[in-house]
């Protein structure tokens, strides 16, 4: 394969990021460092695993740094002495210090959404949460500040109906791959825009919390839609049924109406689906894990908790 002259350190850690470093690899660019999170352990085994974007560039024989801090002479002395051209962040994960963003290299951000907007660790999550039906991809030059640098790349996308977290931001990712890729070629160009941001219109997207997972049926059965779609896979949202907690996975919006009115959390269920009404409208739901056990399609919840269902509404 024919490799670009022009070094590259590629900074992120999760499956998204690890979908543009292997773009980035398999078209040729010459990726000379990769900087991620310190391995953690996983599961209910607690086993130690290496993050997506680790497990890619070990695959690539790449150098990889984990530095459990940023502010450390040693590791500083070592992504300078690689002598790269660009840093290119995607979901790295942590605060990019004064010190990196002052080496003699382009730092370039992979943001998913369309700035000012949505600023912050949870943009795609938030959008689907407010019930957006487009966001974008922005690629920009890191600043100081979080995600306020100067925009040289934004892409539109729609968001679906059914679309979640997960797989919005894998969308995100295969286009903002290609993005990465026409920045660098403007950048080795020298002809990369340089665009400000307007801060008055600036909206921000906070890390989600597990409280963001618990819903309340007394919202539109769109907003508890959005809601359960924006919180997948993480945190998942949760509700009360009887005296237990319950995850909801998946749910859609049926086509027919709430005619009926009754009490938000009112359960109903036919043989193979479950219907919760909420303050405005009527919700299924697709896929519940019950306490302790696997998710399960509604069909197979409802054959083995069809007593709690008839006896209790979601709380």
């Amino acid at each position: 394969m024919f490799i670009r002259d022009n070094k590259i350190i590629f900074w992120g850690t999760p499956h998204i990021a690890a979908q543009c470093l292997d773009h980035l690899i398999n078209t040729g660019e010459n990726v000379v460092g990769v900087v991620t999170q310190p391995d953690k352990p996983v599961g209910r085994k607690q086993i130690l695993t290496s993050p997506p974007v680790k497990v890619t560039a070990e695959a690539h024989k790449i150098p990889v740094f984990q530095p459990k801090t940023l502010k450390n002479d040693d590791f500083y002395s070592k992504i300078a002495d690689l002598d790269a051209k660009i840093c290119i962040i995607v979901a790295y994960g942590k605060i990019i210090p004064a010190t990196i963003i002052n080496l003699p290299t382009e730092l370039i951000n992979l943001h998913f959404s369309l700035l000012p907007k949505y600023r912050g660790a949870a943009p795609v999550q938030r959008a689907i949460i407010d019930g957006l039906e487009e966001t974008g991809i922005t690629v920009q030059f890191l600043a100081q500040k979080l995600d306020c640098g100067d925009i040289i790349l934004q892409e539109k996308i729609k968001i679906e109906e059914n679309d979640t977290s997960e797989s919005l931001l894998n969308k995100c990712a295969g286009i903002g791959a290609l993005m990465l890729s026409e920045t660098i070629k403007l950048i080795n160009n020298d002809s990369a825009p340089r665009i400000s941001q307007n801060d008055e219109e600036a909206t921000f997207a906070p890390k989600l919390t597990k409280d963001d997972g618990k819903i309340n049926w007394r919202k539109s059965a769109r907003e508890i839609h959005n809601q359960i779609r924006g919180c997948y896979p993480w945190p998942g949202s949760i509700t009360k049924l009887g005296d237990k907690t319950v995850k909801i996975w998946k749910s859609v919006l049926p086509e027919f109406s709430d005619t009926e009115k009754l009490s938000p959390g009112t359960v109903k269920t036919t043989k193979k689906q479950i219907f919760v009404h909420t303050g405005d409208g009527i919700l299924e739901l697709l896929e519940v894990q019950p306490p302790g056990k696997a998710r399960m399609p509604a069909q197979s919840f409802l054959a083995g908790h069809k007593n709690l269902l008839e006896n209790h509404s979601f709380d």
